[in-house]
Order: structure tokens, then sequence, then C-alpha cells
């Protein structure tokens, strides 16, 4: 073997042994690792054991005073009932009713909106005035001018018309006791009526007229009447000359 081949040799020795020394030095680190890893497990089982007896001795404390505790005072078979105060009425917020003009097709709807608020915010309207001002600020057109004709002069209907005149529960019409006299080329009739309930014009039975000889005159254009419901109930096709009434 000549000093080449020598020399080769030796270095590739030499790298051989430095690889050796590296793995080595590798191997070391990878067994301390695991030697501090297993360590900390051994720590971590220990103080998982710790707690867990720690905790069954508390638990077998509570235990024991669970079985040495005094059983509990059963309660009373009627117990007296708390003193409750009196329960405050709740004022419920509604939609406001729809103006009302004075159409007597709309007039029993708006009554019972009005009359809705009235019932369910009764703090809000304790006195006829007050529901009366309600239903007044919500008319419009000829109902709102002749209710402020009438609140203008302080018209009793304004204090205590509620209860005998807006109420929507109330009769269209009743009989009228003792009849009311009315005048035909001079000549007195009695006949009984019916108080008006807010039609738009005075009405008369045609056999009535008839009856009477009043004298009738066909309309340009015939009026239809409806109830305050909106149903249509008939056709008036003609009119009479002027009546005087004496009630």
């Amino acid at each position: 073997m000549d000093s080449a081949d020598l020399k080769n040799l030796q270095t590739s020795m030499a790298a051989q042994i430095t690889k050796i020394h590296q793995h080595a030095t590798q191997l070391s680190t990878v067994g301390r690792g695991v030697e501090e890893l297993s360590k900390r497990q051994e720590d971590f089982q220990a103080s998982v054991t710790s707690q867990v007896n720690h905790l069954s001795g508390q638990l077998h404390q509570v235990l024991l005073r669970l079985d040495t505790a005094p059983p509990a005072t059963p309660p009373a078979e009627n117990p007296a009932a708390a003193p409750t105060g009196p329960v405050a009425p709740i004022s419920l917020r509604l939609a406001p009713p729809e103006k009302f003009s004075g159409n007597s097709g709309d007039c029993r709807t708006f009554l019972v909106q009005c009359d809705l608020h009235f019932k369910l915010n009764p703090a809000a309207f304790e006195s006829d005035q007050a529901k009366v001002a309600f239903i007044v600020s919500h008319l419009t057109g000829r109902a709102a001018a002749w209710a402020t004709a009438e609140w203008s002069r302080d018209s009793n209907i304004c204090h205590e018309g509620y209860s005998a005149g807006f109420q929507p529960s109330r009769a269209t019409s009743s009989p009228m006791p003792g009849g009311v006299e009315f005048s035909i080329n001079n000549q007195t009739v009695t006949h009984g009526v019916l108080i008006d309930s807010g039609a738009d014009e005075s009405l008369m039975d045609w056999s009535l007229a008839r009856q009477n000889q009043v004298k009738t005159i066909p309309l340009t254009h015939p009026v239809t009447a409806s109830a305050l419901d909106g149903r249509r109930l008939f056709r008036v096709t003609h009119c009479t000359e002027p009546i005087q009434n004496h009630i």
C-alpha cells in the first residue's frame, strides 16, 4: 500500500469516527430528553394521585356529615299565604281608531274601537268628559264640525253624554212616549215616532204619508238608507213637502 492510499484510508476513518461521535452525542441528548419526559410524567402522575386522594378525603367528610345531620323539618301542610297587594291594571297600547267623518256606515266600528280604548285603559278615561274628548279628537268633516260646536258651547253631552249618547251597544232608536204632533194643512195629527239615532235625514213611513195625505215629491237622485253596521236597508225615492213638528 503506497502512501497515497494510506492517507485516503486515514481520512475516511477520521470521517467515520467524527460521525460516530456525532451520533453518540445525539443519542445522549435523546436519552436525557427521555429521562426528563419520564420524570415529568412521574411528577404528573404523583400530582394527580395527590389530588384524587384529597378529593376522596373531602367527599368522605361530606358523606359523614350527611349521615350525622338531623332530618329536615317537613313543610307545613297549609302554610299561610303571603299577603299580596292589589294588582295594578295593565295599560295596553292600542292603535288609534280611524277618523270618523259622520258616515253612518262607519259609526258602529268607530264607537267599538273607542270603547276598546276606554275598557282596556280605564285609568286614562275615568270620566265621561275624558271619553267624549277622546271621541271628539278623532272626528273629522261634518262630525268634527258638529262636535266642535257642541264643545264650544259647553254642551251637557261633553260632560255626561258618553253614557247616554255614545255607547256602541245602545239601541239605534227607541220609542218616544206620548207621541209627536205635526200639522198638515193646518190640522194637528198625533203619531208615535222614533228618536233620531244619527240618521242624515228625517224619515217618514210611506203608509203614514198616504194615510195623512202628505204630498210627496220624487227625488232626482234616490238615496240608499243604511244601518250603522253598513247593511243596506232600503232606497228612499220621494220626499215630502215641509212639515212642522210640535214635540
